[in-house]
């Protein structure tokens, strides 16, 4: 995944759904994770909920000291993508989520207040089921300055496992930059993922072969199709 594609589905989410009207509510169908607030004034831009997935969260290395590496998880997927009031700090953003995992008896394992690696970005954004085409393209352009900010951790919520990433990000372009297409935001505005994984087990939902349906089948057709004896 190049830096462009990168950068270009990261605001282009904003840029869809602040469109609508100043001030948009959240998008259609959206909700913050039942445990974890959102920060005063921010409006949900983008939503995704899939019933199970993999997900890669970067996690302490456990044959390492001081380093991390990116660790798969799976399950019910949640994702949330908010657009924050301009006027607030990537570090301001960092401590109240900081804050609220930790009230919400979230374990952080992973804490990183300021850094700019922008291919880290592209692989937290770019999970394996988020394609370009979730979201309207817009031309951004390139220049300019990312700071990042970024929380994982685990916990129990209903006696489940739960893995949350918190990722926080500002970009701010030049003034010189101009664009080909109308875009609809303030590119101060900080923004906020929040991807939510509930650990379960893939609900099985093969359809089993009975007795009676084989019977039938040899009586109607003379043939039966079995699948998976070896």
């Amino acid at each position: 995944m190049k830096l462009a594609d990168f950068h270009t589905c990261l605001f282009a989410a904003l840029a869809s759904a602040v469109a609508l009207a100043a001030g948009a509510a959240d998008v259609a169908g959206s909700k913050d994770p039942p445990f974890l607030k959102r920060y005063e004034g921010s409006e949900i831009v983008s939503y995704q909920s899939l019933s199970y997935e993999s997900y890669n969260v970067q996690l302490p290395d456990p044959n390492k000291a001081n380093a991390w590496t990116w660790q798969p998880v799976e399950g019910q997927i949640t994702r949330v993508f908010y657009k924050v009031p301009s006027g607030h700090t990537v570090l301001e953003l960092f401590r109240n989520y900081e804050q609220a995992l930790k009230e919400a008896g979230i374990a952080i394992l992973t804490n990183s207040s300021s850094f700019q690696d922008r291919d880290w970005a592209d692989t937290f954004y770019h999970q394996s089921w988020q394609t370009q085409t979730d979201f309207a393209w817009t031309n951004l352009g390139l220049a300019g300055t990312l700071r990042m900010g970024y929380l994982a951790g685990t916990g129990t919520k209903n006696g489940q496992s739960v893995t949350v990433a918190v990722y926080v990000a500002n970009y701010k372009e030049p003034k010189d930059v101009t664009y080909t297409q109308p875009v609809h935001f303030n590119p101060d505005n900080p923004l906020v993922v929040v991807d939510v994984v509930i650990s379960k087990a893939v609900a099985n939902k093969m359809v089993m072969v009975k007795a009676a349906d084989i019977a039938e089948a040899l009586a109607t057709k003379g043939t039966v199709s079995i699948y998976g004896i070896y």
